[in-house]
Formats: C-alpha cells, sequence, structure tokens
C-alpha cells in the first residue's frame, strides 16, 4: 500500500512505548489521550534533548498538501496532536479512531497544572507585547508551582538573522523546560524546527492564538460547543474577516478529499486481497 494512502501509519518509539498514528490526508497524527500526552511531556523534558509538538487542525491537513517543507515539519515532530474534532470526525471515517481532542489552549492549562507538582519552567514566545506579559503574569499568579521563566513578543513579520539570534539567546538564558510559541502557521512551525536546538528547550509547542485566550483578549466559545465541535463556528461569527477565507474557502475541501481517501484506502485492501 502507498504510505500517502494508508490509514495507519508505522509504529514508532514515542518516550519509551510504541507510537501509534492514523494518517488524515498528508499528516500522521498520534493516537493519544489527554493524560498520556502530559506523561509523554514529562519524559521529553526529563531527556534534555529537544522535541516539537504539534497541535494540529484541518488547516494544518490543507496547507500540508502543497507546503512540502510545512508537510515535512509537522511529519518529522516527535508528537502530533488532534487540535480540533474534525480531525477526530475523520479518523472514524478512515476507520482507524483518535481517543479524543487535544485542544492547544487546554494543553496549556493541563501543563501548568501538572507542572504545578513538577515545578515546570515555562517561556511564553509571540504574541502582542501586552498580550504575552498579562498571559505570564496570569500563568504565574494561578499555578504558583510553574516558574514563567521569560517572556517575549518579537515583532511580526520575517526575522532579521539579528532578531532571530535575540530570541534564541534570551530562551537559552531562561533554560525553560517548555517553550509555548504563540506565532502563526505556518511560521511557528518551522520556526521551531528551525531554532529548538539553539534555544536548548526540551519542549516546543505553537500554540497559535492560547495566550490571546490566557490573557483575556478573545473569549473561547462556550464548553458545549467545544465538546461537540463547533468552536470554529464561534471562531468564525466573532472574528469573520480574518477567518471566513480560511473556513469556507480553503478548509473547506477538507470533508470530500477524506472520503476520497477513505475510497481509495478500501479499493486498495481490496486490490491487495485479490
Amino acid at each position: 500500500m502507498d504510505t500517502n494512502e494508508q490509514t495507519v501509519a508505522l509504529h514508532q518509539p514515542l518516550a519509551g512505548g510504541s507510537r501509534e498514528r492514523v494518517r488524515v490526508l498528508d499528516i500522521n497524527i498520534d493516537k493519544v489521550t489527554n493524560q498520556e500526552v502530559l506523561r509523554i511531556v514529562q519524559a521529553f523534558i526529563e531527556s534534555r534533548e529537544p522535541h516539537q509538538i504539534i497541535t494540529a487542525n484541518v488547516d494544518f491537513c490543507m496547507l500540508a498538501r502543497t507546503d512540502r517543507e510545512f508537510r515535512h515539519v509537522v511529519n518529522a515532530a516527535f508528537l502530533c496532536l488532534a487540535d480540533g474534532m474534525p480531525l477526530v470526525w475523520a479518523s472514524k471515517v478512515l476507520g482507524s479512531p483518535l481517543p479524543e481532542r487535544l485542544n492547544g489552549t487546554n494543553l496549556v492549562y493541563a501543563l501548568c497544572r501538572d507542572g504545578h507538582a513538577r515545578h515546570y519552567r515555562f517561556f511564553l514566545l509571540g504574541a502582542e507585547e501586552d498580550v504575552c506579559a498579562r498571559a505570564a503574569e496570569i500563568l504565574a499568579r494561578d499555578y504558583p508551582g510553574i516558574e514563567i521563566a521569560g517572556h517575549y513578543s518579537p515583532p511580526f513579520g520575517p526575522f532579521s538573522d539579528e532578531e532571530n539570534l535575540r530570541i534564541t539567546q534570551k530562551v537559552r538564558e531562561a533554560r525553560p523546560g517548555i517553550l509555548l510559541v504563540a506565532m502563526g502557521t505556518p511560521k511557528g512551525r518551522k520556526w521551531i524546527a528551525s531554532n529548538q536546538a539553539a534555544c536548548g528547550a526540551p519542549v516546543a509547542i505553537r500554540i497559535g492564538g492560547a495566550l490571546d485566550f490566557v490573557a483575556g483578549k478573545h473569549k473561547r466559545a462556550l464548553a458545549w460547543m467545544q465538546d461537540q465541535g463547533f468552536e470554529w463556528f464561534f471562531r468564525l461569527c466573532v472574528d469573520f474577516r480574518r477567518l471566513w477565507r480560511r473556513y469556507l474557502i480553503r478548509d473547506m475541501p477538507f470533508i470530500p478529499l477524506v472520503f476520497l481517501q477513505r475510497l481509495r484506502t478500501r479499493r486498495n485492501v481490496q486490490e491487495a486481497e485479490s
């Protein structure tokens, strides 16, 4: 079977255990629970080796179809999580269900709760300056067992070599166990892949707009909307001007493409059995 058409990817080592993944279009997503992620992160931190964690959504799947570098970064990550119910639904269609959704913002809070007893050190990178500072203040206040070792809001747009060096030095000097990167896609993922080793952070996670939610700049959807997979609709309604093209044009082909992948997989299985 061609690797682009298989549903379940190969098993690979993951924090001392096996790694089972489901392939959704061109992205391999790990079949793990929220609790398993926390144990994996702990193992990553203890290793002191750099590990990038990806929180993928429908937009990632669509971008990966046309951006080869981005696709490689995502699939080369040590852990790729399903940040969005549509990916969970897609995995069921493909016959290899993911256990649950692992939202990026929820992951930030979960890591802070888990880090309360483990004394995790965090560095917040990205978002607007006041948002980044406010998020650092709130997390340090609400989770006194953790340490916000530093935070920095770099300028928007491409980074100069000098700015990139400034960022990596700030992070390296802070010695965080977890680097939370609030940058856009695909910029944040590519930046982590190119610079995490220089930063010296064992765990790096691009968290998108999570700091905006932590700082209270934006409100999240109600819990039932998140649980039922309608958070995207809530975000579209409150930020239509910025998100309409992404949700209504770029990401809309996702559904038929998943069903097409399912049909191709069935056909390949039937051909292999005949």
